[in-house]
């Protein structure tokens, strides 16, 4: 089994309590990670904040080159990178390899590239002068879901360092194991000492102490009842951006073209397992092609291969854990209970791992 190091203030470190990851397709134990607690955290925030008034002074320049050596890193470590994320949640191994992890070193790519064209301008008249002036917010907060951990760290890491603010990541103990891995490869860059942070932990306990401690700002990526738990934790005013948990809507008319909707559809509600705040949760059918589009779909539903995630003909792999299959059973149940009606799939297959059919 092994063991992975947080990476806080600029060294990796472990600790004796620690979290086990289970691989959800096999229900093997194949790794552990640190519990941190809240001496962790202060040391953490700590070395952020004079990590953080080093990097504000750095040139643009230097910010960019810097960006893009992440970018590059994790597309030098791409395979590795994406076999672990697979392995932890369970995604496709097609997902992972091509689509999330890429668009993390895109993430990076993009803000180093946007900085590069930041101007101060400055206005003149004959009784004033004005400048615009761009300030770091200081330590940044980022609380990651665990279905997509390193792309939206791409996507919530990268403007932030590249506006000059240092960071602390909290990822879900449920998909802490790439970025675990990345900071290896961060670490050898040439960052000031504790400017990139990730922390582990349960959210109740470390997650809470972060929202409650003296970072200047936070973003959150997850359910909604549990961002309420962590705002409730909030002791002093920050910024706080979100994006929480939802239902997305498609609507299908007469008039669309049948074979690409449904098509659209099938991707977009399976994705992920259906672990994805994106997914498509309900689709409304015009009445005259509602019984067409229902069994269009049902046979695009039939080719979907079910099964290890790892393998490139794989459509879908496992829900993430024991509990999210028993909480996808007991909702099919309490559907069927309301008089749904079930007409494809809706149950959990009957083999090793956290499986449930396309439904």
């Amino acid at each position: 089994m092994h063991t992975y190091s947080m990476y806080i203030g600029g060294e990796f470190r472990n600790k004796k309590q620690q979290i086990l990851i289970e691989n959800p397709a096999t229900q093997e134990v194949f790794a552990q990670i640190p519990h941190a607690d809240e001496s962790d955290l202060a040391f953490c925030l700590e070395r952020a904040k004079i990590a953080q008034k080093t990097w504000q002074k750095t040139s643009f320049k230097e910010r960019k080159q810097l960006l893009q050596g992440i970018s590059k890193v994790i597309l030098e470590n791409l395979k590795n990178l994406a076999e672990l994320e697979t392995k932890e949640i369970g995604k496709p191994i097609k997902e992972t390899l091509f689509v999330d992890i890429p668009l993390a070193a895109q993430c990076f790519e993009y803000y180093a590239s946007l900085i590069e064209n930041v101007s101060f301008p400055s206005f003149f008249n004959k009784d004033a002068f004005d400048m615009v002036e761009y300030v770091p917010f200081g330590v940044v907060g980022m609380f990651l879901p665990y279905n997509v951990p390193l792309m939206l760290f791409g996507f919530n890491a990268a403007a932030a360092l590249a506006a000059g603010n240092a960071i602390i990541v909290k990822p879900s103990e449920l998909g802490s194991l790439s970025l675990l891995e990345l900071a290896k490869y961060i670490d050898e860059l040439d960052f000031p000492e504790g400017l990139i942070n990730i922390i582990t932990g349960e959210g109740p306990i470390i997650g809470k102490a972060l929202a409650a401690s003296d970072i200047d700002m936070f973003s959150f990526t997850g359910a909604s009842e549990t961002f309420k738990k962590i705002f409730e934790s909030i002791k002093r005013p920050k910024k706080v951006i979100s994006e929480l948990s939802g239902v997305n809507l498609a609507i299908v008319f007469s008039d669309a073209d049948l074979e690409e909707s449904s098509e659209n559809i099938m991707a977009s509600a399976f994705m992920k397992q259906g672990q994805m705040c994106i997914n498509t949760s309900v689709c409304l059918i015009e009445e005259g092609i509602y019984k067409q589009f229902l069994e269009l779909l049902s046979k695009k539903m039939e080719k979907i291969k079910v099964g290890d995630p790892s393998s490139a003909l794989t459509g879908m792999g496992p829900l993430r854990s024991k509990k999210h299959l028993e909480e996808v059973v007991n909702k099919v149940e309490e559907f069927k209970e309301k008089r749904a009606k079930i007409i494809k799939g809706g149950k959990a297959l009957e083999t090793k791992g956290y499986f449930f059919e396309p439904t």
